[in-house]
């Protein structure tokens, strides 16, 4: 009976909720990706479509992503362009809701931090833990000069770009393309 009751308590103890406080993502072993506050971003709304691409499984959808009001938003939509999750980060709170009935396969905290290391000016993604190498349309996040995540762009704007994120440690990609950009 002791061994039920801790097991449930660990269990319990091992959920996530939301909100909660986050300031850094792990994104490998001792590479901590750290949150750029959402006042660091201009304000914008983006219609973006977004294929993510692990193991032998692909994923399509779509994202409203938008910086307004002091807070970040990746809202996931349906092919109904209902709302499937909603991820929003305001001063170090992450707050995470997914749909009852539309469920992706998102890990909230990587995917905010794979939408700001893509979008984010590049003075904001300054880390103790990551080496940042920026190159013609490329960021490259190095930990250890260790290749951890490469971000590419296929025009200059970012926000006219197509947009490839491979987390080599992770063994992830991400395509996002921005079909429509508006300056709040």
């Amino acid at each position: 009976m002791k061994i039920l009751i801790i097991t449930a308590l660990t269990i319990l103890l091992s959920c996530v909720s939301y909100p909660r406080p986050i300031s850094s993502v792990k994104l490998a072993s001792g590479a901590n990706f750290y949150l750029v506050d959402s006042t660091n971003f201009e304000a914008f709304s983006a219609l973006q479509k977004v294929t993510v691409f692990w193991q032998e499984h692909e994923l399509s959808f779509n994202v409203q992503l938008e910086n307004a009001d002091g807070s970040f938003h990746i809202v996931g939509l349906t092919p109904v362009f209902s709302r499937s999750f909603l991820i929003s980060y305001s001063k170090g709170i992450l707050d995470y809701k997914e749909h009852p009935y539309f469920k992706y396969p998102v890990n909230p905290e990587n995917m905010l931090a794979d939408f700001q290391m893509a979008f984010a000016d590049t003075q904001y993604l300054v880390s103790e833990t990551l080496n940042l190498k920026i190159s013609d349309k490329k960021r490259e996040f190095r930990h250890n000069n260790e290749l951890i995540q490469t971000v590419t762009y296929s025009d200059d704007d970012r926000w006219k770009s197509e947009i490839n994120i491979i987390n080599h440690k992770s063994d992830y990609r991400i395509i996002i393309q921005t079909l429509q950009y508006d300056s709040l």
